[in-house]
């Protein structure tokens, strides 16, 4: 009997299914190799996915240095996969000529539950285009997608998410999302960088995105213009972020005065709702020490629109918590300049210099052990709020880390106890949290 035993576990050994590695390399790889070896291995990505080598089972992806050609060329695939970017993502760069975007992910309904994966380590992702949605990688409603230590950068879309579209869940660390836009002379977008939505397949979807950074995204329209940098739908935890110089602008080539062309959400736009036997049920975006700086609401109406607001966040749907975080310098603008209130013609404006930051036109917000631009009018303030300059250490060259002298520096909570909140054990650079042990954690990413 024992002897039987050890043969049927040799032979489950045996057959048991692994999952496989692939190489590509774009300098010294060629596609008529066999790509299961640095040495024998494949020129392009795409051979990969389209000559159906992945297997069932996750299969990781090795990607020497150098720049891949997309255009004309992206992927589909509904394989499970990791794809890592040896040299990181300075090195190791997507790149599709702003004609087409560089991936489509999907999973079959038959194989949702299978644990498939789909993850991008150490890849940049530049210079995408969708003329609807998802500039550079669009994910649909079955998948579960991560991204880790990449870059997305110059990706365009004309409707929503200039870089990436996502109906499933989606988690994002330490990546960054810089200059990607949607851009659309036709109508309304929303989502310069990413939006997150849902559907009635996928209820659950959550987002978690962490130690990363979003600068400069837009959301740019002829009409109405939402979420600079995010458009959220779903669940969302957002943990030692940056959001800076992100903006939305509207009435882009339109020239009527009383065109609905809203301006909102410089950085977020949340509507954080999901709907269940046709009944609607609020979502938790909670936002945990984050920093948001420079960003901004901004119209080419010759006039100001009905609703320019929430320079940083908007609120309309779900239940909005924001926790050890930071918002300065956020500013609502007209033409480039700065808001004054005083135009040559300022029929059918509605500017409510209380909403200027964050504007809560539905579901809720609250906020505590925060600095945030304006608080003090506002019914959503907490106890320990502050509205101070940050001291950021060096925000010409991108360093918004907190000087010495940052009045923010332990003036943040190890927990939010009413909520059950707690802060992370490590600040956006890895370094722990709170510094020294035993004291207060800083405000901020």
């Amino acid at each position: 009997m024992k002897q039987l035993y050890f043969l049927f576990f040799a032979l489950s050994i045996g057959f048991a299914q692994v999952p496989k590695v692939w190489w590509v390399d774009g300098t010294n790889g060629n596609d008529n190799n066999n790509g299961q070896s640095e040495a024998t291995a494949f020129k392009s990505i795409q051979t990969v996915f389209t000559n159906n080598y992945l297997s069932a089972y996750n299969d990781t992806i090795y990607v020497k240095e150098g720049t891949y050609d997309f255009k004309d060329d992206n992927v589909q695939t509904s394989a499970g996969f990791v794809l890592v970017g040896v040299s990181g993502a300075e090195k190791t760069i997507f790149d599709a000529g702003s004609t087409n975007r560089h991936f489509y992910l999907f999973v079959y309904f038959s194989d949702r539950d299978k644990g498939r994966k789909q993850k991008f380590e150490g890849i940049s992702f530049i210079n995408g285009y969708d003329d609807d949605a998802g500039g550079s990688i669009i994910s649909q409603q079955y998948n579960d997608i991560y991204f880790d230590a990449c870059i997305f950068e110059n990706n365009e879309a004309k409707n929503y998410g200039g870089a990436i579209e996502s109906w499933g869940s989606i988690e994002i660390n330490g990546t960054t999302f810089k200059n990607n836009k949607v851009l659309t002379t036709a109508g309304s977008n929303e989502g310069g960088a990413l939006r997150l939505s849902n559907t009635s397949n996928a209820p659950n979807a959550v987002a978690i995105i962490k130690n990363s950074k979003f600068i400069g995204n837009s959301a740019q329209a002829y009409r109405n213009a939402q979420g600079g940098a995010i458009k959220i739908d779903i669940t969302a935890d957002i943990i030692n972020t940056t959001f800076i110089n992100n903006y939305t602008l509207s009435g882009v080539n339109n020239d009527f005065t009383m065109s609905y062309s809203d301006s909102r959400g410089g950085a977020l736009y949340i509507y954080a709702t999901s709907y269940i036997n046709y009944q609607s049920i609020p979502e938790t975006v909670r936002i945990i020490n984050s920093t948001f700086d420079g960003n901004y609401v901004d119209s080419d109406l010759e006039t100001l629109p009905g609703e320019i607001n929430a320079a940083s966040i908007l609120v309309s749907e779900g239940k909005v918590y924001m926790f050890n975080s930071s918002i300065t310098n956020s500013h609502v603008k007209h033409k480039g300049d700065i808001y004054t209130g005083i135009y040559p013609i300022q029929l059918y404006q509605d500017y409510d210099e209380n909403d200027k930051v964050i504007h809560i036109s539905g579901g809720s917000f609250a906020a505590e052990y925060s600095n945030i631009q304006s608080y003090k009018n506002q019914q959503w303030g907490g106890t320990y709020l502050y509205d101070t300059s940050p001291g950021f250490k060096d925000p010409a060259n991108g360093d918004f880390s907190l000087s010495d002298k940052s009045p923010l520096i332990g003036q943040g909570s190890a927990t939010w106890s009413d909520l059950n909140y707690t802060a992370p054990d490590k600040d956006t650079l890895g370094n722990p949290r709170p510094s020294p042990s035993g004291t207060a954690p800083d405000i901020g990413a």
